[in-house]
């Protein structure tokens, strides 16, 4: 078997790998951004939108509009937490991808030397750190933080609505 075959046979191996993580990194950047997104939107935006109504229905009660103004600012916050949570997550798994695209490279380019240009395994000085590996853990990172703070919103946001309609004994000032 000829270098060149050798070569061939190598980078088909390496082609068909590379190509399966790269697939699977952009498929799980669009999954993931698509359901934290979705139930987002779902959460946040159903609170934002249950504070009116729920304050409308309730004729017979006597509601603190500051209390109750302050969750809809809460469910607000949270859904864009949310979005920029999303955002982030969508930019990890881009680097993700971005990441494999380069070891793809990297690995052509070794490929190449070691059987077109005939250079020893022992010259070769491969990187063999990981690419992007600051900004994907960063992009790890913020959304574990964004996703604490969406749910202290949350939270907040319930309270400040439950406390506006006196469900705690009376009109009670959240903060």
């Amino acid at each position: 078997m000829s270098d060149f075959e050798k070569y061939l046979s190598e980078f088909e191996k390496a082609q068909k790998y590379f190509e399966s993580q790269i697939s699977d990194r952009e498929d799980k950047a669009f999954e993931y951004g698509t359901i934290v997104v979705r139930n987002a939107v779902l959460v946040s935006g159903g609170g934002l939108l249950a504070v009116p109504t729920i304050v409308s229905l309730a004729s017979d009660v006597d509601v603190d509009v500051a209390n109750a103004s302050l969750a809809g600012v809460m469910f607000a916050c949270a859904l864009l937490v949310a979005l920029f949570g999303a955002y982030v997550i969508h930019i990890n798994w881009t680097l993700h991808s971005a990441a494999w695209h380069k070891h793809w490279e990297d690995r052509q380019n070794l490929l190449k030397n070691i059987y077109l240009d005939s250079v020893m395994k022992d010259e070769l000085i491969v990187d063999v750190s990981k690419h992007f590996k600051k900004r994907i853990s960063l992009t790890f990172y913020i959304p574990h933080i964004l996703a604490i703070v969406f749910l202290v919103l949350i939270i907040l946001g319930f309270y400040c609505l439950y406390s506006s309609l006196g469900v705690f004994g009376g009109v009670v000032s959240a903060f």
